[in-house]
């Protein structure tokens, strides 16, 4: 090989190496998607939790179409859990009848980051996504009794 050669060659391994340097820096994606082969948890229409092994199939992209594809037993369970505090408030609240067409105040609770504690609202004729309304402060209160605090702060607001 002569100097010639040798320059170019050092070339070529420059641009493979900036090339393999961008892999490196690139930051990884905090959506968790597995891979062939790959272990993953789901939970079952029953809130049962079981792992399976990702194989690319329709069933693994409906599961992961509707969010239903989790790394760990651990992120799993707290899913299920949540979606039961969600169904527990929402039950209630439809005992509570909320009714938009009328003017008057519907109640929902939010979390203040500020203090630590657990807050509400009302509001007459806008609906927040995601909010779970009542028609009284009240019912508001006594559903976040029924279903715990808690439950509620932790598996709706991640607090821990």
């Amino acid at each position: 090989m002569n100097k010639q050669e040798a320059i170019a060659q050092v070339n070529v391994l420059k641009t493979q190496l900036e090339e393999l340097q961008k892999i490196i820096e690139k930051p990884e994606s905090k959506v968790w998607k597995p891979k062939y082969g790959d272990s993953y948890f789901v939970s079952g229409v029953s809130g049962d939790i079981y792992e399976t092994l990702w194989k690319d199939d329709c069933w693994d992209a409906k599961r992961y179409e509707i969010g239903n594809v989790y790394k760990t037993r651990k992120e799993a369970e707290f899913v299920v859990e949540k979606r039961m505090v969600i169904a527990e408030l929402e039950r209630l609240a439809l005992e509570d009848e909320v009714d938009w067409s009328n003017r008057e105040c519907k109640y929902y609770m939010f979390f203040n980051h500020n203090n630590g504690g657990m807050e509400y609202t009302s509001n007459s004729k806008y609906q927040s996504q995601g909010g779970i309304y009542f028609n009284t402060q009240k019912g508001m209160q006594q559903a976040i009794e029924k279903v715990g605090e808690d439950r509620i702060k932790k598996y709706l607001f991640n607090i821990k």
